[in-house]
């Protein structure tokens, strides 16, 4: 992926200068450690599990972008405004949500019941939009585009490595292990994961045949057949069956559910208050066990 030009920030330098520490929120909840056996495969979400998320989760964040102002992250791109900045904001706020609810009901019309954007689609409907109706004048290319929804991003939903984040990562390149990712995630993901952690793809460490962001697949957790992809593509490759899967993550409905779903065994992360969705509303939900709890990444290496 190509990450600069005429001299404007990559996205490694946005991202470097965009995030801080963040310390994760201790919940109430007990560690559950029975050791599991059997396992050959471990798929890991991402928001809330592995990286700390100041809102808790991807999707969460994309429900609160309209409220941040996004002219300085225009005008660092180059833009230049037409009008008043605060009305290019205030348009900005009601363009958002809409235009990723109107790409949502689409998908939906087609029987993707879970829809997933590809937020760049979004922000350069927004851009245009924005141009042709006089609020800022500019020229429109695809890394401007990743740049200024990535800039958005570290700012609307702050992330930080979890705490024992890289030892995992670690332990999983020198493990006989299968290590993969099957998360609600945007092209900007795997850019931060690269910046912020030892995030590897390739022999030896995150084969990029078990990588699985929601963006590219149009559906999002709790999507079954979004999730299913690993598990297949896990018994297709490496005659790993689902049992032998341990899947990790904080959310009980989207995480928990859908990977049990699809007969894998499960991990819930419950080592930030912030990212912890027990779901106890839900019917789904209420009954579900997971195998494992965990309130530290590094009770994972410990047992497994």
């Amino acid at each position: 992926m190509m990450e600069l030009i005429n001299n404007k920030k990559s996205y490694t330098e946005i991202i470097k200068e965009k995030t801080a520490p963040l310390s994760p929120v201790p919940t109430d909840l007990l560690p559950k450690l029975n050791k599991p056996e059997g396992i050959r495969a471990l798929l890991l979400d991402i928001y809330g599990t592995i990286l700390i998320s100041g809102t808790g989760d991807i999707g969460i964040a994309e429900e609160k972008k309209n409220n941040y102002p996004v002219s300085g992250i225009l005008e660092e791109e180059g833009f230049t405004f037409l009008c008043d900045k605060n009305a290019a904001d205030e348009r900005f706020s009601e363009l958002i949500m809409s235009l990723i609810k109107d790409d949502h009901n689409k998908k939906r019309s087609l029987g993707i019941q879970y829809p997933e954007v590809d937020i760049r689609d979004i922000w350069k409907q927004l851009l245009e939009i924005l141009i042709d109706e006089n609020y800022i004048d500019g020229l429109i290319d695809d890394l401007k585009i990743g740049r200024t929804s990535l800039s958005y991003e570290c700012i609307i939903n702050p992330v930080w490595p979890m705490p024992g984040a890289d030892e995992l990562i670690h332990f999983l390149y020198r493990s006989k292990l299968k290590a993969g990712i099957v998360s609600n995630a945007q092209f900007y993901t795997e850019p931060i994961l690269k910046t912020l952690l030892d995030f590897r793809i390739g022999d030896g460490f995150f084969p990029r045949e078990l990588i699985f962001y929601s963006f590219e697949q149009d559906r999002a957790k709790p999507s079954e057949e979004f999730f299913s992809s690993a598990v297949f593509k896990l018994k297709r490759l490496y005659n790993i069956d689902s049992h032998e899967i341990l899947y990790v993550g904080n959310d009980m409905l989207n995480d928990i559910y859908t990977a049990s779903k699809c007969g894998c065994r499960t991990a819930l992360f419950a080592g930030d208050k912030r990212s912890l969705r027990l779901r106890a509303s839900d019917r789904r939900c209420r009954s579900l066990e997971p195998d494992l709890i965990l309130t530290h990444l590094s009770q994972l290496t410990e047992i497994i």
